[in-house]
């Protein structure tokens, strides 16, 4: 009888332990290789990022608005918001009059 036939008829428990032993450390083993990989590769992206913004451009000067500019500017976001509550209350077909919803708010992000 060979030595590996008389393992398994002697002491099955035995060897069915030192496999899942064997199986359990090459999986950590392979989950250790692929988390350095993934620090590496961070380190490295994480290094070049620094590097790029170290020498920031200048950031452009913002043109001056005038009063009318910034005023027909409010008014469009104005005409902008009546268009899009009309439209809603179009697709749920309900009029905005008869309180199927109303605008509370909205902030400019």
């Amino acid at each position: 009888m060979s030595p590996l036939l008389q393992l398994f008829t002697e002491a099955p428990a035995l060897f069915g332990g030192q496999i899942a032993l064997i199986v359990m450390t090459v999986v950590f083993l392979i989950l250790a290789i692929i988390f350095l990989a993934i620090t590496l590769t961070g380190a490295f992206f994480r290094g070049k990022s620094k590097k790029s913004a170290k020498t920031p451009d200048p950031a452009p000067a913002k043109p001056q608005v005038s009063a009318a500019a910034a005023a027909a500017e409010a008014q469009s976001d104005e005409e902008l918001l009546a268009v899009l509550t009309a439209a809603v209350a179009a697709y749920r077909g309900k009029e905005t009059e008869s309180g199927a919803f109303r605008v509370v708010s909205f902030r400019r992000r």
